[in-house]
């Protein structure tokens, strides 16, 4: 009977020669990328949509140009309830340089209080700033969009677009356990190509 159970379970996760996991797409990707477990414990089980005005839209794992993304995105799209704050926040990864992390993330853009899907009705704590990279090679950049649990200040300096002081050796592990948030639950991420 034991075996019968067993084969039972095994074959359920073997469909047509591909086995399932319990991760999303989007979660696999963070996971694939070394995101997960190694800069965030979970990954975002959806996908945000973004649109920037030279026509880029990033898709999982998309590898893009910086000067595709040199300005503010004009379109995010996500899903969520419409009684909800969010909190918004674009980082690389891999300060200064891939596998060399020594000022590892860096803070591009940082918006709070969203009201539901709205990004237009949040605060920017930091605005979305571009900044040329130390040394070449791939980084690593992700959207990460959080559910916050309530409405409130966050005790962070107002960034302009044209400083790069207050960016660097940001932490978003921290950051969402000072600010009590839960796992990402929209995300994107792509490999930024110099």
């Amino acid at each position: 009977m034991q075996f019968v159970r067993l084969f039972m379970v095994s074959s359920m996760c073997v469909v047509a020669g591909r086995c399932f996991t319990p991760y999303t797409p989007t979660q696999q990707s963070f996971r694939l990328h070394k995101i997960v477990p190694d800069i965030i414990p979970v990954g975002p089980p959806n996908q945000l949509r973004v649109l920037y005005p030279s026509g880029v839209m990033l898709t999982i794992g998309a590898k893009t140009k910086p000067y595709y993304i040199d300005e503010q995105p004009s379109i995010v799209e996500y899903r969520c309830p419409k009684i909800s704050f969010n909190l918004l926040i674009m980082i690389d990864f891999d300060e200064p340089a891939f596998g060399h992390y020594r000022e590892r993330e860096r803070v591009h853009w940082l918006v709070v209080n969203m009201e539901a899907d709205d990004v237009s009705s949040g605060q920017t704590l930091i605005e979305y700033g571009m900044f040329p990279v130390m040394f070449e090679g791939p980084h690593r950049y992700a959207f990460l969009m959080y559910q916050q649990p309530w409405v409130f200040g966050f005790d962070i300096p107002y960034i302009d677009a044209e400083t790069i002081e207050g960016r660097n050796n940001f932490s978003i592990a921290d950051f969402s356990t000072k600010y009590h948030l839960n796992n990402p639950l929209w995300g994107a991420i792509w490999i930024n190509t110099f």
